[in-house]
């Protein structure tokens, strides 16, 4: 325990990410200790104690003051009790600091003076807790275990796994897309309004300065999916029934009312105080609202230029 003090210590001091566990003020410790509880050397001291206890006991008794009686039975007392270790600490003082598992080992807690919901300095902590050193140099490296330590991994393994998923999502539209309606115009037109639909969300995001990270990115595949069933139920429509307005506002209708439920969907996500959550509900209803205005606008155009090749 001692060592790992040590060395989170250092990296509060030195490390970049050290921010996330300020230094102790005005009596109060970001990092507790069994060393912390227990005095350090204490048989030093003890030593010193009892040539005072020695020193006393020579003083007649009725030389003594009040103050100097009280003072030699605390001094009695606590020679008495000896060394003092964490296994003769009140139980309810010294147990978050001991290991269930081991009567010779403790434990380090660690206090951060960030906000934990925030993704950024939820890492940066999780970080700075990582690869501590062991009892001795050929002991394993000591991991930090905490409920945000797990979220971490966790986050982790979604960034890591994020770029694939997109890239089957991407890959899956493409296929989609060319067994519906082949290498023909329509492929084509499909593609682009997914293109410029997806782009404008970003445009919009930016615009916004909403930052992309890898909690709010988790609603791109929903973003491609929407995008393409959209595209798919107004190009085939206008394909299959060239010139019907009428069908036309419906089907319009039809996806607009997807979008808006999803939207309400993830809407209800904003009002949470997690910060990742909320702006995972952030770029879904941003994206979400421009992506349908850019499938309209698109099959609106086609329609409208579909209906002036038939009348030229």
């Amino acid at each position: 325990a001692t060592l790992v003090r040590e060395e989170l210590v250092r990296r509060q001091e030195q490390d970049p990410r050290g921010y996330t566990i300020t230094p102790a003020q005005h009596g109060s410790r970001t990092i507790l200790s069994a060393s912390d509880l227990v005095p350090s050397e204490q048989e030093e001291k003890l030593a010193l104690w009892e040539v005072l206890a020695k020193s006393i006991a020579r003083v007649p008794e009725h030389a003594r003051s009040q103050q100097l009686q009280d003072f030699e039975k605390d001094l009695k007392r606590t020679l008495k009790r000896g060394v003092l270790d964490m296994t003769k600490l009140p139980i309810n003082l010294s147990a978050p600091l001991r290991r269930r598992d081991r009567d010779d080992a403790s434990v380090v807690l660690v206090f951060p003076t960030v906000d934990l919901s925030d993704a950024r300095s939820l890492v940066d902590f999780s970080t700075l807790l990582r690869d501590l050193p062991g009892p001795e140099e050929s002991s394993p490296r000591v991991q930090a275990v905490s409920d945000s330590q797990l979220l971490v991994e966790i986050l982790e393994l979604v960034r890591r796994d994020l770029r694939w998923t997109i890239g089957v999502t991407l890959a899956g539209i493409v296929l989609t897309t060319l067994v519906a309606f082949g290498l023909r115009r329509w492929s084509l037109l499909l593609l682009l309004a997914l293109g410029l639909s997806i782009t404008a969300g970003l445009g919009a995001l930016g615009w916004m300065g909403e930052p992309i990270n890898f909690i709010n990115a988790l609603v791109f595949p929903v973003w491609f999916g929407l995008a393409v069933d959209a595209s798919f139920h107004l190009l085939m429509h206008q394909r299959d029934h060239a010139g019907d307005v009428h069908g036309w506002c419906s089907t319009m209708l039809s996806v607009s009312a997807a979008f808006i439920t999803s939207m309400i969907g993830f809407g209800s996500l904003a009002l949470s105080r997690h910060q990742g959550l909320a702006s995972l509900a952030v770029v879904a209803l941003v994206g979400l609202g421009t992506i349908l205005a850019v499938e309209l606008s698109v099959a609106g155009l086609s329609l409208w230029w579909g209906a002036r090749r038939r009348s030229a």
